[in-house]
């Protein structure tokens, strides 16, 4: 028997502009809670009866596709689609909009359409076992976000205004006075991604953390406790420590030898006699602050500043479900970039440029369609591979997913980097995502890691997030990379970091990771991320031109926009 639910209310716009937005169903994911993208089928780009397109839907580990068939598209009066799964019609969803002396009553109603056969089934797929209160709870949610959306007067996209270009100026790139605003007002105090848990696990282990002028050192002191202290010598202001290392019993400047025990109290002067009366305690190193989240370790040169967990905000909940702290670090490389550290920063923010610098890509990652979410200072992309891109079209042949997932990532399945392995044959009923998913189950089984028990969207994907103000993670199933920028001494430098880690039997003890620094040159960065760095050099060319004044992007690459909304918090605007 058939359930009808409805849910209404009233919304302060027009009924032309209610049903231009619920009628454009490739914005659906802004505000359903449920269906976080829609692409329309080939040969349909808009709301037409008989235009089919696929919902990709989302609830919490649960992940599934539907296909919407239009079957009424009343231009400011109502809007009504057929949802399919294999071939089986088993919901009709609605909206029904009118007049009112305020703007539209909107209604949004569903009539499901399952017998009781499949019930099980549909609830095992979507994690739901209450699809009524499920259904009334989303309806509710969607027509608030739509109310939202609409009455801020303008179209928006993940928040942000989509009605036209959004500006960047320029000097945020090029100028030295805001690099000095930068350096004044936001370095100082913001909290920074600076190496791995790997680097400092024992007492005497070490890492000197160097941003511009800025050199932090971070130390696992004798008695097991990690401290970071600005890195220069009270005497003459020298440096005392560089790059990163084991066993030290004290921290002594070269220079002169003034000495440190690890927990920053002053232990040596040579010839103190020298000096007259001195104060021990007012000799103590300069203290930084540094905390940890999971296998990573973070500091602030402000000893005030917000704990480590508060600046983090909602990313380590969303982040849960992947047992962080079982990740150890095997490698951090660093690379001198002739670039601004924004410039670099963002090129890992959007995956608007797939198309341009990575076109090997598209033939296994959704770089359409990607869902994104912003907090207030960091953002976070949840990304489909194993899947060709919607700019390829619809019937793209397996095997391309398969040869340049494995020219890219063959890694991850046990293939040797540079070497290539003929495309497996796809079950029926299922797809080469799920091939590639078993095959990296299947890895890193041999590993000694089970990760069989993560859905396949987890295990092929990538929720990649950015850190306000220099810090991209990228969280796989079974690694982590982490890609930081570090600002130089000229609005025109900095240098690249990246951090890789790999998951680990649980308690697998700790080794130390290879470290390279810049001297070591351009070592190999791996295909991907090496397009990435190369084209940053005529990305910062191109910004010193003296006709470009503004850059223009859009809502969809809303995390680079979110990036410069928090640096005028800090900053101020250009």
């Amino acid at each position: 028997m058939a359930d009808r639910l409805e849910v209404s209310r009233d919304i302060a716009a027009s009924p032309e502009a209610v049903y231009a937005a619920i009628s454009d169903v490739t914005r659906m994911g802004e505000w359903s809670e449920e269906c976080h993208s829609c692409t329309w089928h080939d040969g349909f780009d808009g709301a037409v009866v008989g235009a089919v397109f696929d919902g990709h839907n989302r609830n919490g580990d649960h992940e599934w596709t539907t296909q919407g068939t239009v079957v009424e598209a009343d231009p400011g009066r109502s809007f009504v689609f057929e949802c399919s799964m294999f071939d089986f019609h088993f919901a009709t969803w609605g909206y029904r909009i009118e007049p009112t002396a305020t703007g539209s009553r909107v209604t949004e109603w569903t009539l499901d359409l399952r017998p009781e056969s499949v019930m099980e089934f549909s609830a095992t797929t979507s994690g739901v076992a209450n699809r009524g209160a499920r259904n009334r709870h989303t309806m509710s949610t969607t027509l608030d976000r739509l109310a939202a959306a609409l009455e801020s007067g303008s179209p928006t996209r993940w928040g942000l205004d989509a009605t036209k270009p959004i500006r960047i100026p320029v000097d945020r790139y090029i100028a030295p006075e805001w690099m000095a605003r930068e350096n004044e007002q936001m370095w100082p105090r913001v909290w920074q991604f600076a190496c791995s848990v790997d680097h400092v696990a024992e007492p005497g282990d070490f890492y000197e953390y160097r941003a511009g002028w800025v050199s932090i050192l971070i130390v696992r002191g004798e008695d097991g406790e990690l401290r970071a202290f600005q890195n220069t010598c009270l005497h003459r202001g020298n440096t005392i420590c560089e790059g990163t290392g084991s066993g030290l019993a004290e921290l002594r400047c070269p220079y002169h030898r003034w000495a440190w025990h690890t927990d920053g109290r002053l232990r040596e002067v040579p010839s103190r006699r020298w000096f007259g009366t001195m104060d021990n305690d007012e000799y103590a190193l300069i203290a930084a602050r540094v905390e940890t989240w999971g296998p990573t370790v973070w500091v602030n040169l402000d000893r005030q500043a917000m704990p480590l967990s508060e600046w983090l905000e909602g990313i380590p909940a969303d982040t849960d479900w992947a047992a962080f702290e079982d990740f150890r670090c095997n490698s951090l490389i660093v690379r001198d970039v002739p670039a601004n550290w924004k410039v670099v920063s963002e090129g890992f923010s959007e995956t608007y440029h797939v198309q341009g610098v990575h076109p090997e890509m598209l033939g296994y990652i959704n770089d359409v369609e990607a869902r994104q979410h912003l907090w207030h200072r960091h953002g976070v992309s949840y990304q489909d591979y194993g899947v060709p891109s919607p700019r390829l079209g619809r019937d793209v042949d397996e095997t391309l997913v398969w040869d340049t997932w494995v020219q890219s990532m063959g890694t991850r399945l046990g293939i040797p980097s540079g070497t290539t392995e003929p495309a497996p044959p796809v079950p029926d009923g299922s797809t080469m995502q799920a091939v590639i998913a078993e095959r990296i189950v299947a890895h890193q089984r041999s590993l000694g890691v089970d990760i069989s028990a993560f859905p396949l969207k987890r295990i092929t994907g990538c929720a990649q997030y950015n850190f306000f103000p220099n810090a991209t993670l990228l969280l796989w199933s079974d690694m982590v990379n982490v890609l930081s920028t570090r600002p130089g001494r000229t609005p025109d430098e900095c240098q690249f970091v990246m951090t890789n880690f790999h998951r680990a039997p649980s308690g697998a003890p700790r080794s130390k990771p290879i470290t390279i620094g810049p001297e070591a040159g351009e070592l190999p960065l791996g295909l991907v991320i090496g397009q990435d760095i190369n084209i940053m050099h005529t990305a910062q060319l191109g910004l010193h031109q003296p006709g470009l004044r503004e850059l223009s992007v859009s809502a969809e690459e809303a995390r680079v926009v979110n990036l410069h909304k928090n640096l005028e918090e800090w900053c101020g605007r250009a």
